[in-house]
């Protein structure tokens, strides 16, 4: 992870300036979706981590955006299915978000968690392409 950019997304957020907010929060998301299409769940935690310490409101954004975020960049970098049918499956299982943004701030945990989702997602897809 680089961290020298990371801090530097952060130092750039002013909460008291919306506009400077909702342009670190999207070269944020732009970081991170970059870690999730390189497969770098490891390095999303970890930035979670710094994250976390620097300032709540990036904590609690991370805690809700990264489970999203992985579902659109990680999870079809695998090759697991296609958006449609992450989606169908998102709907069907309400609480994988939750198990996702829990096991953030421990990389071996989410990283584990992140695969099981992922084998969730196949497993769910080749299910549904079988009874087509």
């Amino acid at each position: 992870m680089n961290r020298t950019e990371l801090m530097r997304i952060v130092a750039g957020a002013s909460f008291s300036d919306a506009d400077r907010t909702e342009t670190s929060y999207s070269e944020l998301s732009q970081f991170l979706g970059d870690l999730a299409r390189t497969g770098k769940l490891r390095d999303i935690s970890g930035a979670y981590s710094i994250l976390a310490r620097e300032n709540d409101l990036h904590a609690r954004y991370l805690l809700e955006a990264v489970p999203l975020l992985l579902m659109t960049d990680y999870a079809p970098l695998c090759g697991t299915a296609t958006y449609s049918e992450i989606s169908e499956w998102s709907v069907a299982n309400p609480g994988w978000m939750e198990l996702v943004s829990q096991a953030l701030p421990d990389p071996t945990y989410f990283e584990e968690q992140v695969d099981s989702v992922v084998r969730s997602v196949s497993e769910w897809s080749a299910q549904r392409r079988a009874g087509s």
